[in-house]
C-alpha cells in the first residue's frame, strides 16, 4: 500500500530459471501538474524485499516516471513472470 500521494512507480526483482525469486516495490510521488511520477529520491522509497535477493543485481521494470495503468503476470507452481504496463 502506497503512503498518501505515492503511487506504485515501478518494481525490482530477482529471477531465474524463468521463475520470480524476489520483489521489491517502488513507490512515487504523483505530480499531478506534469501527470508524471516524481522519481527523486526525495519523492520515491521502496518496500521491503519479498522472497529472496539473489546474486547480481535486479532487474528493474518502470520506475521512469511514467504512470502505471496494469500489471500483468503468469504463474505455475510459483510466479514466473510479472509485467507493467504504463502511460506513454
Amino acid at each position: 500500500m502506497a503512503r498518501a500521494g505515492y503511487a506504485v512507480a515501478g518494481l525490482q526483482t530477482y529471477q531465474n530459471d524463468f521463475r520470480i525469486h524476489g520483489i521489491q516495490v517502488i513507490f512515487a510521488k504523483i505530480d499531478t501538474r506534469t501527470e508524471r511520477l516524481d522519481m527523486s529520491p526525495a519523492n520515491s522509497y521502496k518496500s521491503k524485499w519479498t522472497g529472496s535477493r539473489d546474486k547480481g543485481a535486479p532487474k528493474q521494470l518502470g520506475g521512469d516516471g511514467r504512470l502505471i495503468i496494469g500489471v500483468y503476470g503468469k504463474t505455475g507452481a510459483d510466479a514466473d513472470t510479472i509485467g507493467l504496463i504504463q502511460m506513454p
